[in-house]
């Protein structure tokens, strides 16, 4: 349910808010992407063993969820008045860590050229729909307390981070494999910022309408 008065605990913008949140989550990704982008840069480049880069970029991660989170937050609550800040930005800094060692683990502790194929296909899908529902499941925790019908975060989270995802990986992968720290580090907060942008355009739909359709007296 949604504690409180519901005219008080949220407000409908329109597209406003759309605007304001791809903006926040463009910046939050400037921002915290670039933790886990130097970092892993400078990791890989030290050539330290893979479950030191895995620790590194996770910790890192759960850095981009603060940043992330606290930017998030910033754009929702005019919109949703009594969310506090820690409310939302802890499950997103744990959630995003999480997509982490989701991300890291294959590459750290998989033997691509000795397992099966049955294996690495059965584990590349339990982890595939882990790295889709974390945040969009760690964050309706608390937007079900506030907005009705708040399961369609789940499912707008699962369709944007995959393919927000995709951009790092397309701007890392049009750099030369010897490139150097720094141009790794500018390619990586290039596709951070990209994907900030592709995950804030779709999840920001899904936010006004789940506002437009909760908020008191809006048809």
């Amino acid at each position: 349910g949604v504690p409180g008065n519901p005219r008080q605990a949220r407000r409908y913008e329109g597209w406003n808010l759309w605007w304001r949140w791809v903006l926040a989550m463009t910046g939050g990704e400037l921002v915290g992407f670039a933790v886990p982008a130097i970092v892993g840069a400078v990791v890989a480049g030290l050539n330290l063993p893979q479950i030191a880069l895995m620790v590194s970029v996770v910790l890192a991660g759960i850095g981009e969820g603060a940043v992330l989170g606290t930017a998030q937050w910033l754009a929702l609550r005019r919109s949703i008045e009594k969310m506090r800040w820690q409310e939302w930005v802890a499950p997103t800094a744990l959630a995003a860590g999480f997509a982490w060692v989701i991300g890291m683990t294959p590459s750290t502790f998989v033997d691509f050229s000795t397992t099966a194929p049955a294996v690495l296909v059965s584990g590349g899908i339990v982890l595939g729909i882990l790295f889709v529902l974390s945040m969009g499941g760690a964050q309706w925790l608390v937007l079900r307390r506030y907005v009705p019908r708040a399961g369609w975060w789940i499912a707008a989270n699962a369709i944007a981070w995959p393919a927000g995802v995709a951009m790092p990986f397309i701007t890392l992968g049009l750099i030369p494999d010897d490139a150097s720290v720094p141009v790794m580090i500018v390619a990586g907060i290039v596709g951070g910022v990209l994907m900030g942008i592709v995950v804030g355009a779709i999840t920001g739909v899904a936010l006004v309408r789940l506002l437009r359709t909760s908020a008191p007296g809006v048809k």
